[in-house]
């Protein structure tokens, strides 16, 4: 019994022919034929190749979305295999993050540039997967071109898609670019950050636009004033991103000033839509309460 080569589940051929995994739709195979078949009109031939005319635009390396009967290609799991199938899975899954994560085409075709270049090195002196190193070039290109999207976001982002990347080897994949490229892009400041947490916050803020605007003027602020009231050596070592989203957390839920406001009730909707956990939430604010109140 054949199996598939990316899932090892069984692999079948469909009522038209083509030769798919059963569990997760890849395209194993062109359509096989019989004899009599190879003749009959509904084929057509390009090449070498021979394909029926309802699904000429499967080709083996695609998935395919098992729950229609049309068999439509998935564009979001589109794969070739071949020599290059794991450097083209890597390309495939930057622009799958990068389109999740809203980042620009100049992003997406740097980290693609980055991947491919630090590829054969990164493979040769670690034992990576192609996740942990597309998220590594991620990183690496949005942090030349400023933009303020953190080291977790991009691994949640991966995780989130099934992916297997671990954090120690992102890491390592990074440090491997910035050997060959030779240089380190400065990481994003806590106050960058801050900014852009509280424009995502600002989706959840339900007052009239005017009083809206107000609001997160001011929470904007006292999130700075936060943030300059924490002494350098505290700030250094903790995560920009989390910590900015500590810190707003800690100025709309240390009372009620501004909670009634808002669609967000919990610790659990903030942590979820900021993308970081709870236990760090609650940690920082411990250690931010210390520190500005002694200030």
């Amino acid at each position: 019994m054949e199996v598939c080569p990316e899932c090892h589940s069984v692999i079948v051929v469909n009522s038209v022919g083509e030769v798919v995994c059963s569990s997760c739709g890849l395209v194993v195979d062109d359509a096989r034929m019989t004899v009599n078949e190879a003749y009959n009109n509904k084929y057509l031939v390009t090449g070498k190749r021979t394909f029926n005319e309802n699904t000429s635009t499967l080709v083996p390396g695609s998935f395919v979305d098992m729950d229609h009967s049309n068999m439509a290609l998935s564009i979001s799991n589109v794969r070739a295999l071949g020599a290059e199938s794991t450097l083209l899975r890597g390309f495939e899954l930057i622009r799958q993050i990068c389109r999740s994560l809203g980042l620009n085409k100049n992003v997406e075709k740097r980290a693609i540039f980055l991947l491919k270049t630090s590829f054969n090195e990164t493979r040769r002196r670690v034992n990576l997967t192609v996740s942990s190193a597309a998220g590594a070039a991620i990183l690496f290109a949005v942090r030349e071109n400023n933009i303020p999207i953190s080291f977790k976001e991009i691994y949640s982002s991966i995780r989130n898609k099934g992916k297997r990347a671990t954090t120690s080897k992102m890491i390592r994949a990074y440090r491997i670019i910035e050997e060959i490229m030779g240089e380190s892009p400065e990481r994003m400041r806590p106050d960058v950050f801050i900014t852009r947490v509280v424009n995502m916050l600002s989706n959840y803020v339900n007052v009239d636009p005017l009083q809206k605007q107000r609001v997160i003027t001011e929470i904007a602020k006292e999130a700075d004033n936060c943030l300059r009231s924490l002494p350098s050596q505290v700030t250094s070592g903790k995560n920009p991103y989390v910590l900015a989203a500590s810190i707003v957390y800690n100025v709309v839920f240390k009372g009620e000033k501004y909670l009634g406001c808002m669609e967000i009730s919990s610790t659990a909707d903030y942590a979820r839509i900021m993308r970081v956990t709870e236990y760090s939430l609650k940690e920082n604010a411990k250690m931010i309460d210390k520190y500005s109140g002694a200030s």
